[in-house]
């Protein structure tokens, strides 16, 4: 396996649980405070290591001398998965009452069918898993 088989499983893993925490964050008590507050540690969570990590890495290429850069697409897939953590708080904002009533029954709704949800995310694992055999 290379890393672009392994990245997908490393970003599901790691961002599923983060993407129900703001489901169920949405349909709490005072969610538009919870999820602001969720996505504000979010970001510093991820910024504060990633900016430190960037620049120890960028310091120690140009020590060595080797070039390089990302591109537009990591940019890309950053803002996607920034979208999907704040997609339960945009439901409150832009749906306001009915996005609030929708959010609690959504949320019971998944934990009903937790089950379904993680066979997918297996089978999703056993695809790609078989298609980089093949």
């Amino acid at each position: 396996m290379n890393l672009l088989t392994v990245l997908p499983l490393a970003v599901v893993m790691v961002a599923g649980p983060q993407l129900i925490s703001a489901l169920f964050l949405a349909a709490s008590r005072q969610p538009r405070r919870s999820s602001l507050a969720y996505l504000a540690g979010t970001a510093l969570g991820i910024l504060v290591p990633l900016t430190v990590w960037y620049v120890v890495f960028r310091a120690l290429r140009h020590g060595i001398g080797g070039t390089g850069g990302r591109g537009s697409r990591h940019v890309i897939d950053w803002l996607v998965l920034g979208l999907l953590l704040a997609l339960p708080l945009l439901t409150l904002v832009l749906l306001g009452d009915r996005g609030a009533a929708a959010l609690p029954k959504l949320r019971d709704r998944a934990n009903a069918h937790s089950w379904v949800v993680s066979e997918f995310v297996i089978l999703i694992f056993v695809v790609i898993v078989v298609a980089d055999l093949a």
